[in-house]
């Protein structure tokens, strides 16, 4: 197994691109990161040799990029998406990405519509029927993570819509939301997220 972990905090912030076209962080993941990974390292190239996954901002970028290229990867596993639970809050906070570098601010029709495509509660909820089992999905995060509404609410949408995955909630998962990824428990846990197949299979441990 071959472990890349890019840097989207450089310049600009985050996994995706811009309202405005002016900051292409996953045009440029696509188009000229995973190529030159795959160019220069012996790995396989097809959707079923691929996972991708994340904590916070990563989780985010993790469910962005299966949703929107659900032919890339077999394997989705995103941890503990920093984004707030309800539509109001989320669009607010997408509009710290929406700003452009230069020229005026997108008006509110561009911003809703950039929400939409960017929401993964909205994206899930919306899901059309042929890409439900496109992927293998995987999620968890920690019941003291400041996040844990939100990435319960996305759990519970696709359950309700029959998207098959696997999902660790509560202490199962990595605790809090700056857990040491270096820890025994994360090794098990990525381990888990890559070779679990079962994906009908949810863990939930309570205190």
């Amino acid at each position: 197994m071959i472990i890349v972990m890019p840097d989207a905090n450089t310049g600009r912030r985050g996994y995706w691109n811009d309202i405005r076209g002016e900051w292409r962080y996953e045009d440029f993941f696509f188009e000229e990161f995973v190529p030159f990974v795959e160019k220069t390292y012996r790995i396989k190239g097809e959707k079923q040799y691929r996972a991708v996954a994340g904590l916070s901002m990563g989780g985010e970028g993790s469910y962005l990029y299966a949703l929107h290229h659900p032919s890339c990867f077999r394997r989705p596993a995103p941890e503990c998406r920093d984004r707030p639970p309800d539509a109001g809050r989320h669009q607010k906070s997408l509009t710290r990405y929406a700003q452009p570098v230069t020229g005026n601010p997108p008006d509110s029709l561009a911003i809703e519509a950039y929400y939409k495509s960017h929401s993964v509660l909205f994206l899930v909820e919306n899901m059309p029927e042929d890409r439900k089992k496109a992927v293998r999905w995987y999620i968890d995060c920690g019941d003291d993570d400041s996040h844990i509404e939100g990435n319960s609410l996305v759990n519970i949408a696709m359950r309700k819509n029959g998207i098959p995955m696997n999902s660790a909630f509560g202490t199962a998962a990595i605790p809090g939301h700056t857990g040491d990824l270096r820890s025994p428990k994360y090794s098990d846990l990525s381990l888990k997220r890559f070779t679990n197949t079962n994906s009908h299979t949810q863990e939930h441990r309570d205190r």
